[in-house]
């Protein structure tokens, strides 16, 4: 299901992105929230996932079977690269480190 809303989503469908935004949101904000501590970046950064998803769910065909697991990948991503520039502010660290 979730393959097939980005390739709809990747031919300009909006609603079929805002489907994807709220079955993932959750998972991705979790995702987020075991590095930062900080309220704010983890709502940038969960922005930038979603721009990330829309700029790639063209390629939606590429994901079948496990887009699930590219957005949480994508999502570790955009966490580190933004901790990195971010010069490791308000870092929480990984759950259970």
């Amino acid at each position: 299901m979730l393959e097939q809303l980005l390739i709809r989503a990747g031919h300009g469908d909006q609603t079929a992105f805002a489907l994807v935004y709220d079955l993932t949101v959750r998972d991705v904000l979790a995702l987020v929230r075991r590095f930062t501590i900080d309220d704010a970046l983890a709502n940038d950064i969960v922005r930038d996932v979603f721009v990330a998803i829309w700029q790639a769910a063209p390629l939606g065909e590429r994901y079948r079977g496990w887009a699930a697991l590219w957005i949480l990948v994508l999502t570790h991503t955009c966490v580190l690269e933004r901790l990195r520039a971010e010069d490791g502010r308000a870092v929480a660290g990984p759950a259970g480190a």
